[in-house]
């Protein structure tokens, strides 16, 4: 059993000699970073090392505060978070071993689908691989590298990824604003093969046109795609898909039993797509793209007397950091409360919220409140949360970050 004094058990720290220092990249933790580590969570903040003896991008040997090696770590020379657990133990590290025993065993613990042609194959801190996404569209793979460690290894996640995947094409998609933490420049780069134009996937029977090069993220949204299929099968008469984007959870209700599927978003690109993709499905008689936002059109439907059978929040997140959480939180209330005014008496409304800041208790603290406000019955009858190609560890709840709610409206 792990102890304060001895963290991994029988085989715990080595000891290293009073007064000196690895001749290899190592870091120093003070007392409440040890304390930090031995939570198990992988991030170790500025503040909670004593000293750094590495440069941005190392993996270096982590100390704790008595000189005793723990593990290994990747230090970050730019952000609040100085360092990313890696190894709990001491012991040699070699880069190509280490990446690829690392993504055999992230896809160990995926789950077994037939005919899966899109997924997260590896989720950053989730499968144990600190700052590294890397999503596979058909045979189209497309990575994210939000650390030093891995923006300074890039041809060796290439070659790691070729070797196991065999993909036609692979695409950094490093154009997304966490880099700017890491002071690493925003670019989009081909690694492999050529650029793909287009990739089209299936998601049950579903078909959507997604664009790893240029789309969204790294080309779609996979953390909805189990409450996707799990909210269409709730889906009669008419549904309201809010923030659409690429009319995914549109285009699944209209395949499912729904007659009519209005889907609203700010973005005309995202309209264009969402209509391209009801095409595809043969679904466009039945789904109508409208642009606007949310709480305006929210609003006017309200006005107008609209009633829906369905209706699905889907926002982007409003709370980036904890300094946005307070006007957030009144921003998720007041859509919600507007939406469920707009559910039919025994209709349904489908809620997220993708904001980490915005947890599981707020959450519920906010539909309560929402409630409250819309003066509505409503039943819960169920808790979504993202695709279980989005591991969520209870030491890290940083990685628990899309949370949703099934309800029933009555009244």
């Amino acid at each position: 059993m792990a102890t304060d004094a001895d963290p991994m058990g029988a085989d715990g720290p080595a000891p290293v000699s009073e007064g000196a220092h690895p001749d290899e990249p190592h870091v120093i933790l003070t007392p409440r970073g040890w304390k930090r580590w031995l939570s198990a969570h992988p991030w170790i903040f500025r503040d909670d090392l004593a000293e750094i003896h590495a440069e941005s991008g190392d993996c270096a040997l982590v100390i704790d505060s008595r000189g005793r090696e723990v593990g290994r770590g990747f230090v970050s020379g730019a952000s609040k978070i100085a360092l990313r657990a890696v190894m709990r133990r001491p012991a040699p590290f070699d880069e190509v071993t280490f990446l690829e025993e690392r993504l055999d065993r992230a896809a160990a613990r995926r789950p077994r689908r037939d005919g899966q042609e899109a997924e997260r194959l590896v989720a950053a801190e989730a499968d144990d691989l600190p700052g590294l996404i890397v999503d596979r569209y058909a045979d189209v793979i497309s990575i994210q590298h939000a650390v030093p460690f891995w923006d300074r290894r890039r041809d060796l996640v290439t070659a790691a990824l070729r070797k196991r995947y065999s993909p036609k094409c692979i695409i950094a998609r490093d154009d997304f604003s966490a880099r700017d933490l890491e002071a690493l420049p925003r670019k989009t780069e081909v690694l492999y093969g050529e650029p793909p134009g287009p990739v089209e996937i299936r998601e049950g029977e579903v078909r959507f046109l997604v664009d790893p090069q240029h789309g969204q993220k790294t080309g779609f949204f996979l953390d909805q795609r189990e409450s996707r299929e799990r909210v269409a099968k709730f889906a009669r008469g008419r549904v309201l898909d809010m923030f659409t984007g690429d009319g995914s959870f549109a285009i699944h209700c209209a395949r499912a039993a729904a007659d009519q599927v209005i889907a609203v978003d700010s973005s005309e690109a995202a309209l264009r797509r969402a209509s391209a993709n009801a095409e595809r499905n043969g679904v466009s008689a039945k789904v109508t793209v409208q642009r606007g936002m949310a709480f305006d059109v929210l609003r006017d439907f309200h006005k107008n007397g609209e009633q829906f059978d369905l209706v699905i929040l889907d926002p982007p997140a409003f709370a980036k950091n904890r300094g946005e959480l307070e006007a957030a939180f009144r921003g998720y209330t007041e859509i919600n409360s507007r939406a469920m005014r707009l559910v039919a008496g025994g209709g349904y409304l489908a809620s997220f919220s993708c904001s980490y800041h915005m947890t599981e208790e707020l959450f519920g603290k906010m539909i309560y409140e929402a409630a409250v406000d819309s003066g509505r019955r409503v039943q819960l009858l169920e808790r979504l949360r993202q695709s279980l190609d989005h591991p969520i560890i209870v030491t890290h709840p940083e990685s628990l970050y899309l949370k949703g709610v099934l309800l029933r409206i009555e009244g």
